[in-house]
């Protein structure tokens, strides 16, 4: 999966390897995703929480949700996100994302199980609480 991922980010004019040469690829598929996420700027103390907001969503929810669901439940955990800076962060995920059709509704999912185990040692455990938002978000309060 790596080496086809890389590949495709290598022949992109605008791909993330773009100005690198073949031995300064990251190393193994970790590595891949530790380089993405150093270039999106969240190792940065300052990185945008709808960002990380977005990742803990989909690390707890662990299915396809459309960029209207995720903005839902955005909704509920910070007033002054928009639909569009939803849409905005899943399309820099894009090569991480798998997009499917279900109910007439481009949803979207972790590409590969192997994002969450990167994801489970870059964001803090906050799983008991994500969890009500996304169940009450997109199931209705069952309480």
């Amino acid at each position: 999966m790596y080496i086809t991922l890389a590949l495709e980010e290598l022949s992109k004019p605008d791909g993330i390897f773009q100005d690198t040469e073949l031995k300064g690829l990251p190393n193994g598929l970790f590595g891949y995703y530790g380089e993405h996420w150093e270039r999106m700027g969240m190792d940065e103390s300052d990185r945008p929480q709808i960002k990380v907001d977005i990742l803990q969503f989909y690390r707890n929810e662990m299915r396809a949700a459309s960029a209207a669901e995720i903005f839902k439940y955005l909704q509920q955990k910070k007033s002054n996100v928009r639909l569009n800076e939803v849409s905005l962060v899943i399309d820099e995920w894009e090569q991480f994302l798998r997009d499917e059709m279900k109910g007439g509704q481009l949803k979207h999912r972790f590409y590969h199980a192997s994002y969450f185990d990167f994801l489970e040692t870059k964001l803090p455990d906050e799983k008991e609480f994500y969890s009500g938002i996304i169940g009450d978000t997109l199931y209705g309060d069952s309480g």
